[in-house]
């Protein structure tokens, strides 16, 4: 929360001894600006950003809605004589789904070089259906065979041409099949927020295998799920274990089972929509701000029953706000 007031410089003395929060609302008293000399009354401007996830399939177009109901339950909840001192209106509500995404690559010497260049190109593919950003879609990529590698973290590129350069330069490893272990380096390593993963936010790995596991991924794959991780499991041939392969997809629809490499660009119309349906939850920031015609001086000292009661009234109206997202629109 931002808060700006118009008055004289000296009280910013007395402002300083505002609590520094109230329930929902947080006061930041170095983003005070004072810019002008009153005696008996000030204007003051509010700022509130309020973060919050709501279901991504009940919003739709209805943001223009959801704006009059936002302005109507925060107005609302002022005082009559508040309420004629305020302008309120909610300046800006964004969505976007963020999700942290991790292709885990096979690279065994059973994949081959020309049939590994061509998950390659599938990842590439898939990376320029999504948003990349620090509010949006982060992508990784592990490639694993006796041994895992983070090739690219979730924090590496937020720029769709350099993260597919990236991916472009990934080197083809060989080796035997240990699918259970890059599992499990998956979920502790490239899903570690050290390595760009964000806490709150979806996750999402997409494995792919071409063959049988040395070990057994079962355990693996439900650590991951309990890490809140959901599984997608991509069997690439004709030389492929279903058991192994349904207990790392841990569900029948996160299964998909291709004839071989050429039928990856088949995937791209289902797998991208997918993801982002598991991704059930949407962030959207409402920016709220609220400009008075005039309060009394005795405001700007933060024990004052004119403070209190009309920073009771904002944190009514937020909370207020929350629940009418925690109730279906």
């Amino acid at each position: 929360m931002a808060l700006q007031i118009w008055q004289q410089t000296v009280v910013t003395r007395l402002f300083s001894n505002v609590p520094a929060t109230f329930g929902n609302v947080m006061v930041d008293s170095t983003a005070t600006d004072l810019t002008s000399e009153q005696t008996t009354s000030i204007f003051l401007r509010l700022s509130l950003n309020i973060t919050y996830t709501v279901e991504y399939q009940t919003l739709g177009s209805a943001y223009n809605i959801l704006v009059s109901e936002i302005e109507y339950k925060l107005l609302n909840e002022f005082s009559t004589r508040t309420r004629s001192a305020v302008f309120l209106r909610v300046t800006q509500i964004l969505p976007g789904v963020q999700l942290d995404l991790v292709f885990v690559l096979d690279g065994t010497g059973s994949v081959g070089a020309t049939n590994f260049e061509k998950m390659k190109t599938f990842v590439q593919k898939m990376i320029s259906d999504f948003d990349l950003g620090p509010e949006a879609t982060r992508i990784g990529v592990v490639v694993y065979s006796n041994r895992a590698s983070l090739e690219i973290s979730l924090d590496a590129y937020d720029d769709q041409e350099a993260l597919q350069d990236a991916v472009a330069d990934i080197a083809y490893p060989g080796g035997y099949t240990l699918t259970g272990a890059a599992i499990d380096y998956t979920t502790t390593f490239a899903f570690s927020t050290r390595n760009g993963a964000r806490d709150g936010v979806r996750k999402v790995a997409v494995i792919l295998t071409d063959g049988v596991s040395y070990d057994d991924p079962a355990e693996p794959a439900q650590s991951m799920r309990k890490a809140a991780i959901i599984t997608y499991a991509v069997g690439i041939g004709s030389n492929l274990d279903r058991d192994q392969l349904d207990v790392i997809a841990g569900v029948p629809d996160n299964l998909f089972v291709l004839d071989d490499f050429s039928m990856l660009d088949n995937l791209r119309t289902t797998l991208p929509t997918q993801v982002c349906d598991a991704s059930t939850s949407e962030q959207i920031l409402i920016r709220i701000v609220i400009t008075s015609v005039r309060f009394d001086v005795s405001l700007l000292n933060g024990n004052s029953t004119e403070f209190q009661t009309l920073f009771a009234q904002i944190n009514r109206a937020v909370s207020c706000v929350l629940d009418l997202f925690s109730a279906p629109l």
